[in-house]
């Protein structure tokens, strides 16, 4: 098709390299249903295509349905609300992000079954998804020094990240940026953030994420440092839902994803059912 590949880094999601610019869509236990978002929204660089491969598609009646939302539909209601004028009269969206070092994190008894392919070819709910192990800046960089993340992060667009190691070997940044951006093809502007799925909500809910030790790896806050209100986020997050569709893919299909216009997730399925999607970045 003539797309470039992107490799990018510093994602929300748990994964692991398959092939040259090939990754599991996600890490994520079977049991965790993933929010819909846009790959990268909370990031200066970003993919404008996603390519989707589903590589072991689960039986019927497992779940494992992949969601896509019509982000024009979400963009003209965050529009109504009110939703787009809030962020832009607070100067956008603050991210927030620690990331711990895998030197300092304690595994625990299962880790090994997060590291084993079978395992995540199984599809069941494995170990070391806690924030000690999974939000390592190893991990979400794909880096081996922080040389490597030092560099990554360098060379991102503009001047919006800030960063800096703490004595323990832990990697703090932050970024800002717009709730909304133009598309490069059509001209249109859209709502393209991670506002609901970096907030710490989501992960201080996440059955496999314990949040009570560390605090949570990603938060996000309007630009001006205000709490974004719980009514706001849930706000969001119902224009999301109810503009969303799910579709049950089978092995060997292929999905296309113009990463502004569509956003994507996943619903939880049954543990121990075989379910493997691959995904690459596009330019």
């Amino acid at each position: 098709l003539g797309f470039e590949r992107l490799v990018l880094a510093g994602g929300g999601t748990a994964r692991s390299a398959a092939a040259s610019g090939v990754r599991t869509a996600s890490d994520e236990p079977a049991d965790h249903t993933i929010e819909p978002h846009q790959d990268m929204a909370h990031n200066p660089a970003y993919p404008r295509k996603l390519a989707f491969l589903m590589l072991d598609g689960p039986p019927p009646g497992a779940g494992g349905e992949t969601i896509l939302v019509d982000m024009r539909r979400v963009t003209d209601r965050m529009r109504r609300e009110g939703v787009v004028d809030t962020f832009d009269a607070k100067g956008g969206v603050l991210y927030k992000k620690q990331l711990w070092s895998s030197a300092a994190a304690t595994p625990t008894s299962s880790d090994a079954d997060a590291d084993d392919d079978e395992g995540r070819r199984r599809g069941g709910p494995s170990g070391g998804h806690d924030e000690a192990t999974t939000f390592t800046w190893q991990r979400r960089f794909f880096a081996t020094s922080r040389a490597d993340v030092d560099a990554q992060l360098a060379a991102l667009p503009g001047n919006a990240t800030t960063w800096r190691w703490t004595a323990d070997d832990t990697l703090l940044y932050e970024n800002v940026l717009p709730a909304m951006t133009v598309h490069a093809t059509t001209g249109e502007p859209v709502f393209f953030n991670g506002i609901h799925t970096n907030h710490r909500d989501y992960f201080d809910l996440a059955p496999h994420i314990d949040t009570t030790v560390r605090g949570s790896p990603y938060d996000t806050c309007f630009a001006d440092g205000d709490a974004i209100p719980d009514d706001l986020l849930a706000q969001i997050r119902a224009a999301w839902w109810e503009s969303a569709v799910a579709l049950t893919l089978q092995t060997g299909d292929v999905v296309l994803v113009d990463n502004l216009l569509a956003g994507h997730g996943r619903m939880a399925w049954t543990p121990g059912v075989r379910r493997k999607m691959l995904i690459s970045h596009l330019a």
